[in-house]
């Protein structure tokens, strides 16, 4: 008996065998076959809802990133307190996200050995995490809390130089942190402290 499903569902089962096989064996080494037969379906289904192999790596990495920004944001609205509490939770959130956005926390994981994959889901990754950061340095600004001139375009720069640095390789997250802080708030308390 044939079974017939909605075609949301349908997409996700594609998504879901196609990142299993990704992590499994590397997006180079999976094809449209295998992850065919890991749905059961007939090749011609597939292509009712991907025209291609990069089509479908682009949608578990919008997927993948998505789930980011939900979680970011999520976190985001639920905490309180001074621009520092706020900042500090959000790093908190973002090296949880981090950690899960690899299976098992390992960024040494197929999936993210691939350069096209781990290109294209950086630039994501920066972009959620800038438009965010941005939001509680602006907020921080107009409470009088933070002295951040451009907040927007230094943001950019902060976030793309630390995914940099988590791209080659970088693991301690609490160095990382350090950084953060210091490019962040650090020109806020340069700015506060009394000219000698």
């Amino acid at each position: 008996m044939r079974v017939s499903k909605r075609p949301e569902e349908r997409r996700q089962e594609f998504l879901d065998a196609a990142q299993s096989l990704f992590y499994e064996q590397g997006v180079e080494a999976t094809s449209v076959q295998q992850i065919v037969r890991r749905v059961g379906v007939a090749q011609g289904l597939y292509y009712y809802y991907f025209h291609s192999k990069k089509e479908i790596v682009e949608a578990v990495i919008v997927r993948l990133t998505d789930r980011f920004e939900e979680e970011l944001r999520r976190f985001i609205g639920t905490v309180r307190g001074s621009f520092h509490e706020r900042f500090q939770a959000f790093l908190d959130a973002c090296f949880t996200a981090y950690r899960r956005l690899a299976v098992g926390g390992k960024w040494d994981d197929p999936l993210f050995k691939e350069s096209a994959i781990i290109g294209r889901m950086s630039v994501r990754v920066k972009s959620v995490v800038s438009s965010l950061l941005t939001e509680l340095a602006e907020e921080g600004v107009r409470a009088g809390e933070l002295r951040l001139p451009y907040p927007a375009a230094y943001i950019r720069v902060v976030v793309n130089g630390i995914g940099d640095l988590l791209l080659e390789g970088e693991q301690d997250l609490e160095m990382v942190r350090a950084l953060m802080t210091e490019m962040i708030e650090g020109p806020r308390q340069a700015a506060a402290a009394p000219a000698g």
